[in-house]
């Protein structure tokens, strides 16, 4: 690493990793995205028609993603997409970081899908056979 005495401080790692930087940053563009989303529904618009919107501008998201983004924006309550009969063990090697051994697959979640575990909002980080890894949306 870097020393503080650098010539050029700016250029120095910042204290957190590229996953909790992604979550971050995935917060902030949720909030912003359901405010935007609030105003559209507010205006006149429908579910459906907002959904192609999404859909149409954000092709890299998944169909889950989006369908949560939705909810979000109506602040209704979130069902659990790994709820507890499907998990086999828990682990939690960081205050913002999940590992989840899964009994099976987890449908049509993947890599960087937006999920709700425990009645909170996370971000697939990594997702190989069983194993999900989760960053928490902070």
């Amino acid at each position: 690493m870097a020393s503080q005495d650098s010539a050029h401080p700016e250029l120095i790692a910042p204290d957190e990793g590229m996953g909790t930087l992604m979550a971050q940053i995935t917060r902030q563009w949720i909030d912003r995205i359901t405010a935007l989303i609030k105003e559209k529904r507010e205006a006149g618009s429908s579910d459906g028609a907002i959904f192609s919107a999404l859909r149409d501008g954000l092709p890299d998201f998944d169909k889950h993603t989006l369908a949560r983004i939705l909810a979000l924006s109506r602040d209704e309550p979130i069902d659990e997409d790994f709820p507890a009969e499907t998990i086999a063990e828990a682990r939690q090697p960081k205050p913002n970081t999940v590992v989840l051994s899964l009994k099976g697959s987890p449908g049509d979640l993947g890599m960087h899908s937006l999920v709700r575990y425990n009645d909170t909002d996370w971000l697939v980080l990594e997702c190989e056979n069983d194993t999900w890894t989760l960053k928490l949306l902070d």
